[in-house]
């Protein structure tokens, strides 16, 4: 029986639990501005010269 908690996988079997760390699929400030500013280098590096919005 797989069970999704906070980000984490549950196997359980026979009053046995193993526990594996999964990405988060929470969104945060930080997360969010660290992506937009490697695809706004990204789209540099192809295009040329753009600026995203707010960096």
């Amino acid at each position: 029986v797989y069970v999704r908690f906070g980000g984490r996988l549950s196997e359980t079997y026979h009053r046995k639990v193993a526990w594996r760390r999964q990405p988060s699929l929470q969104i945060t400030t930080q997360k969010l501005g660290n992506d937009l500013t490697a695809f706004g280098n990204q789209l540099n590096q192809t295009f040329g010269n753009i600026k995203v919005a707010g960096i």
